[in-house]
């Protein structure tokens, strides 16, 4: 599941949920096995990722016992890039309990696409909760070298260069149409 965050998340650069909801809906629209997930994106505060990992966990084992008449244990691993993972050594950035859940095999795990210049055993190493919980953090081998990330998508596009390359032509198209990622970004939250 993909989980577009709220409109709350504290990013001055964010634009309206609508707008990332509907790109990433355009993006996995052609996917057999990817989707994306509203609840954190319908939320007008922020939403920890625990919370959203506890929401998919539960819907899922739900739909599988309505639905299939499947009891089980279904086992959520949160996917994210060596840069997120780093955020876990800032500090009062997230709560112990939560990097605890999060990084624990037993609860979640953690699966890290490594991003250039990071070391996934320096990020591991200085944390002492991802110590402790180092077998719950797989490492997404990375055979072909992509340094590309949604930041450096947007940075692109503000800068008038060419991302058709770099993401689905239908999001691209869409983000034209709605002359989304313009220099400026007006800080919608003003009208909230």
């Amino acid at each position: 599941y993909l989980s577009p965050v709220g409109d709350g998340y504290d990013k001055k650069t964010l634009i309206e949920s609508s707008h990332r909801t509907t790109m990433v809906e355009l993006s996995i629209e052609d996917s057999d096995w990817l989707m994306m997930d509203r609840f954190e994106s319908d939320k007008p505060i922020f939403t920890p990722t625990r919370q959203v990992l506890d929401h998919i966990k539960l819907s899922v084992e739900n739909y599988l016992n309505i639905n299939k008449n499947i009891i089980c244990k279904v086992n959520v691993i949160l996917v994210c890039g060596s840069d997120l993972l780093g955020s876990f050594n800032i500090p009062n950035l997230w709560s112990d309990n939560d990097m605890n859940l999060l990084s624990s095999k037993d609860n979640f795990g953690i699966a890290v696409i490594p991003r250039i210049g990071s070391n996934l055993n320096d990020i591991i190493s200085i944390n002492e909760i991802l110590t402790k919980n180092k077998d719950g953090i797989y490492l997404i081998p990375a055979d072909i070298t992509n340094d590309v990330s949604s930041t450096k998508i947007r940075e692109k596009l503000r800068n008038k260069f060419s991302v058709k390359y770099l993401m689905p032509d239908n999001a691209l198209n869409y983000i034209k149409s709605k002359n989304i990622y313009k220099t400026e970004i007006p800080d919608f939250r003003n009208k909230l």
